[in-house]
């Protein structure tokens, strides 16, 4: 035993001594009585110093009569016994010495009485050995007997037995002194106390689980070991019996169809190489050629194994029937398994043709898992493919191995192939592979094994090999499944990063709409900074262009940016050339207009006014200079800049605007000492024209006499005065009066530019006035005139009434205005008057009588009010007859009919409005009882319209004039009223 184990059952052993509750650890005086069991554990076991003298255990141990423990009292010396409360030989002596009748001098010289060949003594006493050595011990007359022992099922169960009964070769004696254990003839001999401390010990050594569960796994483990020999044997024989490998006939063929399928399953039927980048179209024509080459390797190997398998097969058949039949069939050296062999014959090797049978079935099992590793290995393939993880020869890791190219879009960046038609592209060359590896059929199907498989499927409930379809289970292997997910989301995932990349080029195609929507015109509004923050940002913008890569690669794609490229670098270099052009014209656009507007006020500064006039205006321009002199020298400072811009971003000057640069500036010099000479004689300058504008201002008296003069003129106030006459001499004063009207206004202005006051010219104001009222007045006689004559010789029926109204009233209010001349004593403005109230009154007739409504019964119902001598509708009736009859008599009449007209024309269109809505309806087609045409809600809401339209036809009925309706209306509702109740 090592030290270890040493150790832990001295642990063990002092564990159960101390902490189990039913072993009470005695104290005190008691503890004498009870070995120390306690180890050091630095010390080997051996080392355990054995007592001198040990205390009897077996007072502490269970009673097993009474089913209680005696415990000793505190300090006590005395052994605690198992009290036998039926025990005739062994009493108390305390309990004894009342009732001994013998005195003890009497007993002590009785021989004392030896008992260990009659078991009779122990007739009434427990079985317990423990508490028979306890009497043994505590009774003075046994000390000197000693007793028989057979070993029981422990070496410290004994059972007690007589002289005869007792075991020569292996028997055990008892007595006061100790155990004596004989074993064919060889004593070993230990006292009470330390067979019975063994006992103790051994008891606790067989509640450890090991020891105390030994005996059943011991028995458990030579019932297994002998279980196992009987399987193996039995395996053995059902392996020999259906194995091919260990059929000497099948082995090598077995063994070398073994191997093909091993070769066949490590077959490559994709073109993968790492170390080139193809396109997707080059991709799917590399599959497919590496498919059809691939596919006569497959069949290669099939054939051979089918090959191989019928000269296995019919190998072992020959040697067999060889074997096992005998007869005449036997005696030519020749091929036996093509014969037809007699039934007797069949029935003998029908079992070797099962066993056969299941060899070709197991042929097609073996293939069909080659295939289905061959499988694996696509997808496995594929998805290493997919997935970068394949490594070329000098073991580079596969990257850009497809080609993408970029497909440019003015809102988004596309690419080609999209991901879906890589998937695609993915799957069918794994669908290629499959439907190339699984085309050769089973061998089971083939002719020449039809007998083997016959004889197989006669006997067994086992599914052929053609019942199994090998793609099915190639497409539920767990492995491909798997890599068929991780193919799709490798391709995904690259679909988002890729898609991802086509939005950070989203800020590229930002800036080339921007650039497309660049319209070079909008430069004129930038000052010199802009301009020149836009060019250096286009000239960025060309270098960003042109440092972009021609090609990325993400993941497995190798994508092509060259499109992208070629469609946003132009775009900068389109905007840079326009800027290129435009800004040279801009600048000769501005230098002209500056030169222009130099030389216009030097013109102006150069000029001498000779009048009031042109010294007002000519002030003013001067102001006007002197207000604009600081823009003016800001934009030629600017244009200076703008030609440095020019020149900094080495754009082409023309000749034509550097000599108009050194012009503006000779001109601009020139502007700048004129202006100053001209604001330095400022001062004298007004003063001279100050005197001028005061003779002026003296003359306009002189002028306004000469103008009332001529408005005096009695034909201006004669009402028999040839209108046209009269008119053409007011067009002549009209010169005069706007010539000093003019003046006096200008004059004013003139004044308080001058700073002078203000001179009164209210009579000029006045005869202005007089001078347009008269010629208001006498050119509306002259053209209402002409109108009265053109109106007087048209029929009625084709005057335009609405024009003739309007025209009346339009010089009605002229002939108002012209009224105001009777202050002044000039009273052609009622004679005026006068002529259009002639025409006015009769406006409103002829508007009745033309109303657009009428009908012909309102025709007829006129020309009954008018009688027969007046025709008006004759189309011959003239305008000047009219005003010549009495018509005007007539008027209230005519306009009762007119506005009969009007009513009843209103009614008509509300009728019209109010029966629109049942247009839709057709009865006679849409609502028939054997045709569901319509929803029971459309019908419902169709009579709710009817009773409505009803309602509403009985309101008109009610109305004034509605009585050329009646016969329309009735009809109406009569129809309507037939309408409803047929719905119901």
């Amino acid at each position: 035993m090592s030290e270890i184990l040493r150790k832990r059952l001295a642990n063990r052993l002092q564990a159960d001594t101390f902490a189990k509750s039913r072993d009470k650890t005695p104290t005190g005086e008691r503890a004498k009585l009870v070995p120390s069991l306690q180890l050091d554990q630095t010390r080997s076991l051996s080392t355990l110093k054995k007592l001198e003298k040990l205390k009897p255990i077996s007072p502490f141990l269970p009673n097993k009569l009474e089913g209680t423990y005696t415990e000793r009292p505190t300090g006590s010396t005395t052994p605690i016994i198992l009290r036998d409360h039926h025990s005739n030989l062994l009493q108390n002596s305390s309990r004894n010495a009342t009732k001994r009748k013998t005195p003890l001098k009497i007993l002590s010289k009785l021989k004392p009485m030896h008992l260990h060949g009659d078991l009779g003594f122990n007739q009434n006493n427990p079985n317990n050995l423990f508490a028979f050595i306890n009497k043994i011990k505590s009774d003075p007359d046994l000390h000197d007997d000693f007793w028989y022992f057979n070993r029981g099922d422990s070496p410290y169960d004994l059972i007690l037995a007589s002289f005869l009964k007792k075991n020569p070769d292996d028997y055990y004696t008892l007595s006061y002194r100790g155990i004596a254990h004989y074993i064919k003839g060889e004593v070993t001999f230990l006292t009470l106390e330390d067979w019975e401390r063994e006992a103790y010990l051994y008891k606790k050594f067989k509640m450890i689980p090991f020891f105390a569960k030994y005996r059943k796994w011991k028995s458990f483990a030579i019932w297994m070991k002998r279980r196992r020999a009987t399987m193996m044997e039995e395996v053995k024989l059902v392996l020999e019996r259906n194995l091919p490998f260990l059929d000497n006939d099948l082995q090598e063929g077995f063994l070398s169809m073994r191997q093909k399928c091993a070769t066949l399953s490590k077959l490559d039927i994709l073109d993968l190489p790492v170390d080139k980048t193809r396109t997707l179209h080059e991709f799917n024509d590399d599959q497919r050629s590496k498919a059809v080459m691939r596919s006569n390797d497959i069949k290669y190997i099939e054939d051979s194994l089918l090959e191989k398998l019928k000269s296995v097969c019919s190998g072992s058949t020959d040697r067999f029937i060889r074997s096992n039949i005998t007869g005449s069939i036997l005696d030519k050296e020749e091929t036996l398994t093509a014969k037809d062999l007699p039934h007797t014959h069949e029935a003998v090797i029908r079992s070797h043709l099962q066993h056969l049978g299941k060899f070709i079935r197991l042929l097609d099992y073996m293939l069909i898992n080659a295939k289905v590793c061959f499988c694996t290995n696509v997808f496995a393939k594929l998805y290493n493919y997919a997935a970068m993880q394949s490594y070329d020869k000098s073991g580079k890791r596969s990257k850009g191995i497809l080609y993408m190219d970029s497909v440019f879009n003015v809102t988004e960046v596309g690419f080609s192939p999209e991901i879906n038609n890589v998937k695609t592209s993915f799957k069918r060359a794994a669908e290629r592979a499959e439907k190339t590896i699984f085309e050769r059929p089973f061998f089971a199907e083939a002719y020449d094994f039809s007998k083997y498989v016959k004889s197989l499927a006669e006997f067994e409930e086992t599914p052929l090999v053609s019942d199994i379809d090998p793609v099915i289970i190639s497409r539920n292997n767990n492995e491909i499944v798997e890599f068929q997910k991780k193919i799709t989301l490798a391709l995904e995932s690259y679909g988002e990063k890729i898609k991802n990349f086509g939005q950070t080029w989203m800020a590229h195609l930002k800036t080339y709409q921007t650039n497309k929507a660049f319209k070079v015109n909008k430069l004129r509004k930038y000052d010199i900074d802009n301009l020149n923050r836009i060019i250096v940002r286009y000239k960025k913008q060309i270098e960003t262009f042109n440092n972009l890569p021609e090609y990325v690669e993400i993941e497995i794609f190798k994508i092509n940016l060259q499109p992208l490229k070629s469609k946003l670098l132009p775009s900068s270099l389109e905007c840079i050339e326009k800027i290129r052009k435009f800004l040279p014209e801009l600048a000769n656009e501005n230098a002209t207009v500056i030169l222009k507007e130099l030389i216009s006020n030097n013109k102006i500064l150069s000029f001498i006014p000779g009048s009031i006039h042109d010294y007002i205006n000519h002030s003013e321009k001067i102001k006007q200079i002197e207000d604009k002199s600081e823009s003016l020298a800001l934009k030629v400072l600017n244009l200076k800049d703008f030609i440095e811009l020019l020149q900094t971003h080495l754009m082409t000057l023309s000749q034509d605007l550097k000599e108009k640069n050194s012009e503006i500036s000779r001109n601009y010099d020139k502007m700048r000492t004129s202006l100053n000479f001209t604001l330095m004689r400022a001062e004298q300058t007004k003063y001279k024209f100050t005197k001028i504008l005061k003779m002026e201002i003296k003359q306009v008296n002189g002028k306004l006499d000469k103008i009332a003069k001529k408005l005096r003129n009695d034909k201006f106030s004669d009402k028999t005065s040839f209108p046209k006459i009269v008119v053409e001499l007011l067009k002549e004063v009209s010169l005069d009066v706007n010539d000093l009207y003019t003046d006096t206004r200008n004059f004013i202005s003139y004044q308080d530019i001058l700073e002078l006051p203000r001179s009164n010219f209210s009579g000029v104001d006045a005869i202005k006035e007089t001078y347009e009222l008269l010629y208001i007045m006498w050119n509306g006689i002259y053209n209402w005139d002409i109108k009265v004559k053109n109106w007087s010789i048209q029929a009625i029926d084709k005057i335009n009434a609405e024009d003739l109204s309007r025209q009346t009233e339009k010089y009605y209010k002229k002939a108002l205005k012209s009224l105001k001349l009777e202050e002044s004593g000039n009273f052609v403005g009622r004679y005026f008057m006068e002529l259009v109230k002639r025409i006015r009154d009769y406006v409103p007739i002829i508007k009745d009588l033309l109303c657009p409504v009428f009908k012909p019964r309102h025709f007829k119902i006129i020309q009954e009010i008018l009688g027969n001598s007046m025709n008006i509708y004759s189309g011959t009736y003239k305008f000047y007859e009219m005003i010549q009859s009495s018509i005007f008599a007539y008027k209230d009449q005519i306009n009762s009919v007119a506005q009969s007209a009007i009513k009843e024309a209103e009614l008509e269109e509300k009728l019209k409005k109010l029966l629109q809505p049942l247009q839709k309806y057709d009865p006679d087609s849409k609502f028939e009882i054997d045709k569901d045409l319509h929803s029971y809600s459309e019908v419902v809401a169709f009579k709710n319209l009817l009773q409505k339209t009803q309602n509403n036809l009985d309101d008109i009925i009610e109305e004034d004039h509605s009585e050329p309706l009646k016969g329309t209306i009735d009809k109406w509702k009569k129809r309507l009223s037939i309408l409803y109740d047929t719905l119901y």
